[in-house]
């Protein structure tokens, strides 16, 4: 494997721990690169208490450049843009990356469009990012001015249903 390209999409759990397990393995035998669209890793089980105030951004991130240049691991802050299977490259806005082999880590997205009036755009809030928890934490606050019905659930589809739970106990 000497001299092979490991590229990494995503440095949130699954590609930080993609990039520092293949470099730890491999050593010098690969160059193992990270390509995230965010500049900092966000501890995403953490998320629940940001609507309530028990937490703040930086309490649950950091940046990711430190940890990979610690570990030689290179560090790309831009957004994948496309995928070219046949010429083994990853299209950036900064540019365009090869690879010998990809690990693509960007984790989930929200599918709003299965309950009408779901997310942000609707009647419903949800803490799967950073931007989502503190809107929630918004419209929570705006809530304790003006209470009422509260229902907290999850949709067809979710794989995870116990943050949903873990936020009724935290109202």
């Amino acid at each position: 494997m000497a001299g092979k390209r490991v590229l990494v999409i995503g440095g949130n759990f699954g590609g930080l721990t993609a990039a520092l397990e293949v470099k730890a393995e491999l050593g010098g035998d690969v160059d193992v690169t990270v390509v995230s669209a965010s500049q900092r890793f966000l501890f995403n089980p953490s998320l629940i208490w940001l609507p309530f105030g028990k937490r703040g951004p930086v309490d649950i991130t950091f940046p990711l450049e430190p940890v990979f240049a610690a570990h030689h691991v290179g560090f790309v802050h831009a957004e994948a843009t496309a995928i070219d299977p046949a010429a083994r490259m990853v299209t950036t806005a900064g540019g365009s990356y090869g690879y010998d082999y990809l690990v693509i880590a960007t984790g989930y997205r929200n599918k709003f469009d299965v309950v009408p009036g779901l997310g942000p755009d609707g009647y419903a809030q949800t803490i799967t990012t950073l931007a989502d928890a503190e809107r929630a934490g918004t419209a929570w606050a705006k809530f304790l001015d003006d209470p009422g019905p509260v229902v907290i659930g999850a949709t067809q589809g979710a794989s995870c249903f116990g943050a949903a739970y873990e936020f009724l106990f935290n109202c």
